[in-house]
């Protein structure tokens, strides 16, 4: 008696391991703009980095100047003004003209001042100001700096 086999059918098993010429462009696409939006993110942070230094530099050149003695003051650097003490108009000295602090705290009733205080001032005419301001911002890419310096006399 002879034996039947069956025939076994071959089937081709189709490769799917490799990539078409369509998915390599587009991962190179999407590879090319990841690229892109790192590089601008560097730049970016290369220009903010270069802002701050500039910065800095600028800060400390005016607390330098600002330290200085009056002769000494680089007055196309900074713009000092004085105020003196007192109330008034502008006062000269015979060489400058002076305008007067009048510095006045009003206090405003928010329902928790005692009685009678309602309406209340402070004259510090005691006081004196001097400002300081930078001329310069490094070309509007910087904060000019600023001071504003209190002085208090008994």
């Amino acid at each position: 008696m002879e034996v039947r086999r069956k025939k076994v059918k071959l089937y081709k098993r189709i490769n799917h391991k490799g990539s078409t010429m369509v998915e390599t462009l587009v991962s190179f696409v999407v590879l090319f703009i990841v690229l892109a939006a790192l590089y601008n993110i560097v730049v970016f942070s290369s220009e903010l980095y270069l802002r701050s230094v500039d910065t800095s530099r600028l800060q400390q050149k005016f607390y330098r100047e600002i330290y200085k003695k009056d002769d000494k003051l680089d007055t196309s650097f900074i713009t000092k003004t004085r105020y003196i003490k007192g109330f008034g108009g502008k006062f000269s000295d015979g060489t400058n003209t002076y305008e007067h602090a009048a510095l006045t705290l009003t206090i405003v009733d928010d329902g928790t001042l005692p009685a009678g205080m309602e309406k209340s001032e402070i004259y510090l005419n005691n006081t004196e100001v001097t400002s300081y301001v930078c001329t310069d911002d490094n070309n509007g890419n910087g904060i000019a700096p600023k001071v504003v310096n209190f002085t208090f006399d008994k």
